[in-house]
């Protein structure tokens, strides 16, 4: 492993770099306005693979200002690909990560030589009320009540900056991701690490609605040509249509849905992701997809 700052149009970043594969895969974390969590995802790739991980501009330790737009994050991970100087990789995003990756491929396909989308949800404009309907029927109203008191707490005290608000609101947001809420409690802290960029956040997700909506956008990923494979955990409220139509109907698309596995299916079920994964980063270098 190996940590390096490395600037990014301007922004000083942290980048870290896992592996000694010939092969290089990013690994885009969620959010918007969240960090890197992503090692343990990291280490269920094949011993051929390099992966390269860091914190979105906005978020963890890349606290910047603003504005913030999709375009801009692309234009990041771009730049990171170039003061890597790989001339390909594959790119893999979780949740948020997972837009970003297809904006990405859009706007960059010629250096994408694949895309993963883990918990993603596609093109689907409507997932988010899906999702907040899934929400509810997983939390108990008194937990409902909670998260609604939380965040009221939050945005009176220090503009969000309440460690103990925020902790027990990712608690009970990641409550509802788990397959099996016993396993929130071997949850590693790494996901408490930093405090979540709200604001961040509330621009991003409305930029990535408008792209949802976007016809011109929509047709510009239906036409993307590499191998794409989407996973999608059984019990995530996010609905799976989005992350389904997009690998069933993709050129070189495949959906694979995980049993027992909500929104961070390698936490739950480590061994089946790292199965798929390697026989799709394999078939990839063999020339198979």
């Amino acid at each position: 492993m190996r940590r390096e700052m490395i600037s990014l149009n301007g922004l000083e970043t942290p980048v870290t770099i896992t592996g000694s594969g010939t092969h290089t895969i990013v690994l885009l974390h969620g959010g918007p306005g969240a960090f890197d969590y992503l090692e343990s995802l990291s280490q269920l790739l094949p011993e051929t693979w390099q992966a390269v991980r860091y914190d979105q501009r906005g978020g963890g330790q890349v606290i910047e200002p603003g504005p913030y737009s999709v375009a801009q994050l692309v234009e990041d991970l771009e730049a990171l690909r170039e003061q890597l100087q790989l001339q390909s990789w594959v790119v893999a995003g979780h949740s948020w990560g997972a837009f970003l990756a297809l904006a990405y491929a859009v706007r960059y396909p010629e250096p994408c030589q694949a895309l993963i989308q883990i918990g993603g949800t596609g093109l689907d404009p409507d997932w988010q009320k899906a999702y907040h309907t899934n929400r509810r029927k997983i939390l108990s109203p008194v937990e409902t009540l909670e998260i609604l008191h939380l965040r009221q707490e939050r945005g009176e005290a220090c503009a969000g900056k309440n460690l103990k608000v925020e902790r027990r609101l990712l608690e009970l947001n990641l409550k509802a991701d788990f397959a099996d809420p016993a396993n929130l409690g071997d949850l590693p802290d790494l996901l408490m690490s930093y405090l979540y960029a709200q604001d961040v956040c509330d621009q991003l997700i409305n930029e990535w609605q408008m792209h949802l909506l976007d016809t011109g956008f929509r047709r510009q990923v239906a036409a993307l040509k590499m191998p794409v494979l989407c996973l999608h955990g059984s019990a995530d409220p996010r609905p799976a249509t989005g992350s389904r139509t997009l690998g069933e109907f993709m050129k070189q698309g495949q959906y694979q849905e995980i049993e027992a596995a909500g929104h961070y299916p390698w936490l739950e079920q480590p061994e089946t992701v790292k199965t798929l994964l390697s026989e799709f980063l394999n078939n990839l270098t063999a020339g198979n997809v």
